[in-house]
């Protein structure tokens, strides 16, 4: 891949799969909906349709919390370590 790259036979951004966050949140509402326990506790489409990108995020962290999987992309968080 990498003499290929170098080659320009194929382009460093195909390596990587364009989400956006508002795409993931919204599966992760729509798996919420498909939950037959969470559901009971979702938002209804109307109300989640005019919540703010940091509320809808908030509920997804949590839904992540209670299912112990991940649905949305996070960037690790860069550690600086003492020499």
């Amino acid at each position: 891949m990498q003499v290929r790259t170098m080659a320009e036979q194929i382009h460093v951004n195909e390596f990587f799969c364009e989400t956006k966050v508002e795409q993931e949140i919204d599966q992760a509402y729509q798996r919420m909906l498909e939950d037959s326990l969470w559901c009971t506790f979702a938002i209804p489409l109307e109300q989640w349709t005019s919540m703010t990108l940091e509320a809808k995020r908030l509920i997804v962290l949590l839904y992540e919390r209670v299912k112990h999987e991940d649905f949305l992309t996070k960037a690790i968080p860069f550690r600086v370590v003492d020499a």
